[in-house]
């Protein structure tokens, strides 16, 4: 526990006298008061730093619970021991986006609540959101009852499947976001005010989220779905869509005018994924009839993306004489473009959408 926590302790925590022998460049020997803030991003530190070292072509994936100001360097977070329990399912939103300001855009809570047993409509709703958080996973405690999708009975496994079925496709989408956060630190996962910092209605609302255009609606109620709830938007076009995938208990997702959604295949976990698998743009266009998009695409993992091996692809769109084209305005990168299929769906308003074409894409 990298608070550290110690629990037969009044404090539970190590005492202040205790003796940390430190390295000299971050303070040296100091006794623990000095280092109890950073003691958590310090171990997170050393884990990432060895096992970078043992293996040079893959980037370490560590996971911690306490952290301080620098930690997104090294792991992602996830928001400690929480409750199956509605309060704590509604709480797990603002965590995230609060630590989505404070720097750490990789962080997720325990769905379906790490203390205490859920209910099929809990974990169910919880999945609903909790795929669409940046850090994602499920986790109790030893001696609730089991906390597998399954375990809840059909329906609710059902709307699991569909959760996450819904965070693959997305996927090429949320990797991009990742890069952009990597690159220019914004938040991933952004409160509802960042489409428009004008509007203080906006900062009141905790059951949304931005991910980059892309506007969730979750209902942390028990008695409504997303569906059944008012949805206060920002300003300019929103327009509703899923991938026919639309549950009570799923999200509701509008996506802003002006933008391209870059979405995958529905696979079922990423090592079944292929760079020739088809790719799919959601055209929303915005009230002067244009679009734009950005997609990250690289190996996967490894370090060839420091190296330019990357390909970084801005389309546009635009409507002219009632006819809409894409295109791809320009690339940064060297990393060859896949041979692909390549989708394009318009986004009509009212959760409607058409499919213009279909086309075989290889550019360089």
């Amino acid at each position: 526990m990298n608070e550290p926590a110690v629990f037969k302790t009044t404090t539970k925590t190590m005492p202040e006298s205790n003796i940390h022998r430190g390295d000299a460049d971050i303070g040296g020997v100091q006794n623990h008061s000095y280092y109890h803030n950073v003691y958590g991003m310090l171990m997170a530190r050393s884990t990432y730093e060895g096992m970078a070292m043992s293996n040079t072509d893959k980037r370490p994936f560590v996971l911690t619970r306490a952290g301080f100001i620098g930690s997104q360097r090294y792991a992602a977070t996830w928001t400690g021991d929480n409750l199956s329990n509605w309060e704590h399912m509604h709480m797990s939103l603002p965590m995230v986006l609060q630590l989505g300001l404070s720097g750490q855009p990789l962080s997720g809570p325990d769905i379906g609540g790490f203390a205490g047993n859920a209910t099929p409509k809990l974990f169910g709703r919880w999945m609903g959101v909790g795929a669409l958080f940046p850090f994602s996973r499920g986790h109790s405690e030893t001696g609730s009852i089991d906390h597998e999708p399954w375990s809840f009975g059909e329906e609710c496994e059902e709307v699991c499947r569909l959760a996450l079925l819904r965070r693959y496709r997305l996927l090429p989408h949320i990797y991009t976001l990742f890069y952009l956060s990597h690159k220019k630190g914004a938040p991933v996962a952004a409160p509802l005010f960042f489409a428009d910092s004008q509007d203080p209605e906006l900062r009141k609302i905790e059951t949304s989220f931005l991910l980059g255009p892309l506007l969730i609606c979750a209902s942390t109620s028990p008695e409504k779905g997303a569906h059944e709830c008012a949805h206060k938007l920002p300003k300019g076009v929103w327009s509703r869509f899923d991938f026919g995938d639309s549950h009570p208990d799923l999200p509701v997702m509008y996506l802003q005018g002006g933008a391209i959604l870059p979405v995958g295949l529905p696979i079922k976990h990423v090592g079944e994924a292929s760079l020739e698998d088809d790719l799919s743009l959601i055209v929303s266009l915005d009230e002067n009839g244009k679009a734009e998009g950005v997609l990250f695409e690289d190996a996967g993992d490894g370090y060839g993306f420091t190296q330019e091996n990357y390909l970084l692809t801005y389309y546009v769109a635009q409507v002219h004489s009632s006819v809409v084209s894409v295109k791809v305005l320009k690339t940064e990168g060297s990393w060859n473009r896949p041979k692909r299929n390549l989708n394009i769906s318009i986004l009509l308003g009212g959760g409607a959408m058409v499919c213009l074409l279909t086309c075989f894409l290889f550019l360089t």
